[in-house]
């Protein structure tokens, strides 16, 4: 009887102690202030603004499963296409590194409130975009 009683005290003991939950793991893309999704409000190319429609147009930032690096996934997309990807941020830069069919571009960034400014360098062409929050 006693021996039916350890075994079952230690039953409890193992049950309870494997149902705690651990706290969520930071992710070092966090610091970065890029995560969660951003629609365009205006692109500027080499100082001129692009007139055409900037609706509809969106970019989303998301953790990866490697919670320590500065990598993760995102999806742009917009009327009539979408694209799937990684990207890389580089904090002592300031760029991200996007890397999606079979391409890479990279891209110097900046965000002020719920603003992010990217630019680059497209065909010899200087682009500036601007993009607000719109979820986090």
């Amino acid at each position: 009887m006693k021996a039916s009683l350890i075994i079952l005290l230690a039953s409890v003991f193992l049950i309870a102690g494997c149902s705690k939950n651990e706290p969520a793991q930071y992710d070092a893309l966090e610091g970065t202030g890029l995560l969660g999704k951003w629609e365009i409000q205006k692109t500027v190319v080499d100082g001129i603004a692009d007139l055409s429609a900037e609706c509809c147009t969106f970019i989303e930032f998301n953790k990866d499963s490697q919670p320590g690096d500065l990598k993760g996934d995102f999806r742009s997309y917009g009327v009539g296409y979408e694209t799937n990807g990684i990207f890389e941020v580089n904090t002592v830069d300031r760029t991200i590194l996007f890397d999606y069919n079979n391409k890479q571009r990279s891209y110097v960034f900046d965000i002020e409130e719920n603003l992010l400014a990217l630019s680059y360098e497209d065909e010899g062409r200087q682009v500036m975009q601007t993009w607000v929050r719109v979820e986090e």
